[in-house]
């Protein structure tokens, strides 16, 4: 056990070095209170149910699905030019300045498109400020205004989040009042949380959590879970809870619900911010923040009653995966439609139309190629996606406490990169090693299709070997032949690294990655493989029928 927790130490201390995180924040200091944009009451609005009358003209079964709209309110950047903010900006792959236009953007669309339906997965603020809440909820009433009924949930950057920032002129910056949940129940009141509304039908609100269930047009029985740990967060946290879960509670509540909803012969859809099932193998090790806690378990409570379809954000990729209880074809599957962000690249949004008798869902992936004031924002976006030093300094500075304890065990194990550097040079070496193949990787997987992709830029073909270089120099970088050093020493680092990197690789799950990946594949090679078109596919679910 002694020798597995060494190995387990020094393969974590090496993951960091090759991860960079797909959320981030500032971390800001003070007491939470809101500065900047004058003094904002609690949110009451006068609108109890939408428009009717412009209501008649809309398709019902034509669903809107976005997710992580991370919106930042304009008042919180009083200064573009606030050096802490242009470092910020150096730690996030985001265009947030972009986000009131885009969320715009995707209002319009909605109404154009004569959409019945709109819904949003979580993360409707750039870090749960209460004036970005303000602006996202105002926003929202245009298309209650146009007949579009619209459901939100919260995702792990909306409440009780204490990396809020407002950007003042000069280079100083203050902490952003953070939003409450009640206060988060209280914006969206007339988006999935006033159970007076006349909007939908039969509602049930979760006492434990801001969950809820309703039925927002005839036959379909939405179950809409609050999977984040804003309850965890403590006085003196600097970053917001990312970990995702179900409370137990809420399943309890949940359960009767949708048995019900069968029995009355509903179609179920769930949504919620966190996956439930991995949308790449070996994801679940590799990326658990994404991932809710008790995974297997929940999904298993899923199979057993019957949920085929989950609809999720969080990890800002446009990727469908199926899963089955047993054997493909004959047995039960969940499939998971996770959406890109539309300020983060591909900036994209799901298109979600059903048949008549709810067994048919045809999805279609659309992006946003430009917006008001910027006709190019597609490539932008695309340019500022990269793994780069910073964002790998953002990355290490979350766990360098605990690398800084394992030293002493490291340096026995025979590792002996020089830790003096801080995270700053850590990173500097992690991005001479993994920078470009980083950023093809996150690009390759972030769009979709990964099979279908043959963008000369990823260069898909050269990915595999590319990874292994850059663990060969990660090993390089940690074992390291230094002046003065014997033949002998020097023999007794190459063979240590190669051990180093056989480890890394066995315990990464490098291979099986890389090739779930690339081939845009889940369970690859086994009877259950999978490979759904991420962009444009039909999702076939079973009749209900009322018993």
């Amino acid at each position: 056990m002694k020798k597995n927790f060494q190995y387990y130490v020094a393969a974590i201390v090496s993951l960091v070095l090759i991860m960079s995180g797909c959320s981030n924040g500032y971390n800001s200091d003070g007491d939470g209170s809101y500065s900047g944009g004058g003094d904002l009451p609690f949110p009451e609005y006068a609108a109890e149910t939408i428009n009717y009358e412009a209501s008649k003209d809309k398709n019902m079964h034509k669903v809107f699905l976005l997710s992580d709209i991370h919106v930042m309110a304009k008042e919180l950047l009083q200064d573009k030019n606030n050096k802490k903010y242009i470092e910020y900006l150096k730690t996030d792959t985001k265009m947030l300045e972009q986000s009131p236009a885009v969320l715009e953007k995707l209002i319009d669309l909605a109404i154009e498109q004569k959409s019945g339906l709109v819904l949003i997965a979580g993360d409707l603020t750039k870090d749960g400020e209460y004036v970005s809440h303000d602006y996202v909820s105002r926003q929202l009433d245009r298309l209650r205004q146009n007949g579009i009924r619209t459901l939100v949930i919260p995702g792990n950057h909306d409440i009780n989040n204490p990396e809020g920032v407002v950007y003042k002129t000069g280079n100083e910056t203050e902490a952003a009042r953070k939003t409450k949940p009640e206060e988060f129940a209280a914006f969206y009141k007339n988006f999935g949380y006033n159970e007076d509304t006349k909007d939908y039908l039969n509602y049930s609100r979760d006492p434990s959590s801001l969950s809820y269930c309703c039925e927002p047009f005839e036959g379909l029985y939405l179950v809409c879970l609050d999977s984040n740990s804003y309850d965890q967060v403590k006085p003196e946290d600097t970053r917001n809870q990312t970990v995702g879960r179900l409370r137990d509670e809420t399943i309890s509540w949940m359960i009767p619900l949708v048995d019900q909803a069968k029995k009355d012969g509903k179609q179920v859809i769930v949504m919620l911010h966190h996956n439930l099932i991995e949308h790449f193998d070996g994801q679940n090790g590799m990326e658990s923040m994404f991932q809710i806690k008790k995974s297997k378990a929940r999904l298993t409570e899923f199979f057993n009653h019957d949920i085929e379809l989950v609809l999720t954000g969080h990890v800002h990729s446009r990727d469908i995966a199926t899963t089955y209880e047993g054997v493909k074809g004959s047995s039960k599957k969940l499939t998971e439609i996770t959406c890109s962000s539309p300020i983060s690249y591909p900036c994209a949004y799901n298109v979600l139309t059903l048949n008549n008798t709810l067994t048919q869902v045809s999805v279609k992936s659309e992006e946003i190629t430009s917006i008001t004031g910027m006709e190019d924002y597609q490539a932008k976006a695309r340019e500022n996606h990269k793994v780069n030093e910073e964002l790998i300094k953002w990355a290490l500075d979350e766990k360098w406490s605990e690398i800084e304890k394992a030293i002493p065990l490291l340096t026995v194990m025979g590792i002996n990169y020089d830790f003096s550097k801080g995270s700053a040079g850590m990173a500097k070496d992690a991005a001479e090693c993994i920078e470009d193949t980083g950023t093809r990787f996150e690009r390759l997987f972030f769009y979709g299709c990964e099979n279908k992709n043959n963008d000369e830029d990823i260069k898909k073909d050269s990915l595999k070997s590319d990874v292994d270089t850059a663990i060969d120099n990660i090993a390089l970088k940690l074992i390291v032949d230094k002046e003065g050093d014997s033949d002998e020493e020097k023999t007794k680092h190459a063979g240590m690294r190669t051990s180093l990197k056989m480890l890394l690789k066995t315990y990464l799950k490098v291979d099986t990655i890389v090739e779930s990946v690339v081939n845009d594949k889940t369970a690859y090679g086994t009877a259950n493989e999978d490979c759904t078109d991420d962009i444009e596919t039909t999702i076939i679910l079973n009749k209900v029928v009322k018993s």
